[in-house]
């Protein structure tokens, strides 16, 4: 390896070690490209980082010294954690809480003062490198700074040195405030939260992300598992080890402290957490609190539907290479790694809906016996595809609400094709028709409030829905007198609704009161180009 490529491993290395193990396969596909030899060489420092035994795993599991932390201790062929017991200075060691990327962290009594603590260790492999030490004693130095209701308090930073000789590093802990309850993460995995409950939440966020601006530090990894909520509601936001000052900020404390940049770690290299990033902080470019504000609004997102605006994949039907019949397909919006066959059936399959959580894909699929039949395909590693519903009539276009607790699909039950609506996941707990006349194609408000069609004439109908526990909804009204295309296509939509629930994007086919040949002709060149331009592969 030459001198020059070595900062280029060394921080793709980095970047890579911070990010879970299963994770790291397609970051380093993405990050190096063609280059092989580049994703060997970080590989191969990913391996021997795996290998090689650190402090922690050489500490027994049982018995120790009274000062565990100044003789050397043989070492242990597994990865052990800090037992009960063990003692790290005046703090004894309760049991593990967590490991993260930049140190385990364990619950913890401090014997001086008899009162439950976090303590985060930095393991030994991180201590040797002088970057994650420095970041770790910034993150003390930060957090100190920090005396907020909803931010997790520090009371100090402790070291431990090795025996002489020893050739280990200086170990060094943050102690921590101990917060019980669980994760917003851990709360989040039963399903949304009650728009009350997620503003309260988001309320206190927003409060301790402020008063962390207030000091010129951004927190750069926020996301529902550095977020905790106690038994009484009150809220804090933990986890500062990415946190810096960023460049700009108001005159504080800090102002002399480092700023880590992404020059630092190497050309495009970066930190935090890729489904709660913002665009810039992805790219490795200078960051302010702006990259926090949309960080918050990645969680308040989940908060309210349940699952994380990853936007990782795209799920898609296709007939695929072998151009038989059209099946599910998915690809990695960033453009790495190849397409994934989701599903092989005879029957022709169009991909409409995901659940809110994530978990399946709702489609329609047309076979011989039963004509059209919404069913739902799991999107783990099963892939395993059961009907929604499936009856004698035709039923299509299936659409999640973003709540997900309904299911709303047009059917043929009554002679014409109408707009129904069925509880989700369990269609089989009830059954009512919303369109009155006719009506395809529907479609969600983003608020769950609100569902849309287009009757047999083209126009788009409205339909107010209530929240609650049982199905209400109002007389369908009409939104746009004019007709709109539904294309020759049965399957999917040709409209959709803007985030912010007021713009509509239509497509109006030219009418009688229009000429039969357009006017003026648009010609778009090398459109290819401009699109990888704004979204590029890597």
């Amino acid at each position: 390896m030459t001198d020059d490529r070595w900062p280029r491993v060394k921080a793709l290395f980095q970047a890579a070690v911070e990010r879970p193990t299963e994770e790291r396969a397609a970051f380093l596909s993405a990050e190096t490209g063609d280059d092989a030899a580049l994703r060997r060489e970080v590989e191969s420092l990913l391996t021997s980082d795996t290998a090689d035994a650190s402090f922690l795993d050489r500490l027994p599991v049982a018995s120790m010294l009274d000062d565990p932390l100044a003789a050397p201790m043989d070492p242990v062929p597994s990865h052990t954690v800090l037992a009960a017991g063990l003692r790290f200075g005046p703090y004894e060691i309760v049991a593990p809480l967590g490991a993260g990327a930049m140190g385990d962290v364990y619950h913890a009594c401090d014997t001086k003062l008899n009162r439950d603590v976090a303590l985060k260790v930095l393991p030994e492999r991180f201590a040797l490198d002088p970057d994650r030490a420095a970041r770790f004693t910034r993150e003390a130095q930060l957090l100190a700074t920090l005396n907020h209701p909803h931010i997790g308090a520090i009371y100090g930073l402790e070291e431990s040195s090795p025996a002489t000789g020893s050739g280990q590093a200086v170990t060094q802990a943050l102690v921590l405030e101990l917060v019980d309850g669980p994760t917003l993460e851990d709360r989040l995995a039963h399903g949304p939260l009650s728009l009350d409950e997620a503003l309260d939440i988001g309320r206190q966020i927003a409060e301790a992300v402020e008063a962390a601006h207030e000091k010129g530090i951004i927190h750069r990894d926020l996301k529902p598992a550095n977020i905790k909520i106690s038994s009484s509601g009150v809220v804090k936001v933990l986890d500062f080890g990415l946190a810096k000052v960023w460049d700009g900020a108001p005159q504080s404390v800090l102002s002399g402290s480092p700023r880590l940049t992404a020059t630092e770690l190497g050309e495009r290299a970066f930190l935090g957490t890729p489904a709660y990033m913002s665009p810039e902080q992805a790219r490795g470019l200078p960051l302010d609190r702006r990259t926090d504000i949309w960080s918050f609004g990645c969680v308040l997102y989940e908060m309210l539907t349940g699952r994380a605006p990853d936007g990782r994949q795209l799920l898609f039907s296709s007939a695929g290479a072998d151009a038989v019949t059209v099946n599910i397909f998915a690809k990695a919006t960033d453009g790495s790694g190849d397409v994934t066959r989701l599903t092989r059936s005879p029957n022709v399959q169009h991909a409409t809906s995901v659940s809110p959580d994530g978990t399946r894909l709702v489609f329609t699929e047309t076979a011989r016996t039963t004509d059209q039949d919404i069913m739902q395909l799991r999107l783990d590693a099963t892939h395993g595809v059961t009907p929604l519903v499936q009856t004698s009539f035709s039923e299509r276009n299936g659409e999640v609400s973003p709540d997900g607790r309904w299911l709303a699909y047009e059917a043929n039950d009554s002679g014409q094709f109408d707009i129904y609506v069925r509880p989700f996941p369990d269609v089989s707990s009830g059954h009512w028709q919303v369109s009155m006349g006719g009506g395809t194609r529907p479609l969600w408000a983003r608020n769950g409030q609100e569902l849309f069609y287009l009757n047999p004439a083209g126009a788009l109908m409205r339909v107010g829905v209530a929240r609650g526990p049982t199905w209400a909804a109002s007389t369908p009204t009409r939104l746009f007198e004019g007709r709109y295309g539904a294309g020759p296509n049965q399957n999917g939509r040709t409209y959709d609704i803007a985030p912010d629930g007021r713009r509509f994007l239509m497509i109006k086919p030219v009418g009688t009161e229009q000429t039969a040949v357009p006017t003026s002709l648009v010609v778009v060149q090398n459109w290819l180009e401009d699109l990888k331009r704004l979204a590029p592969a890597h």
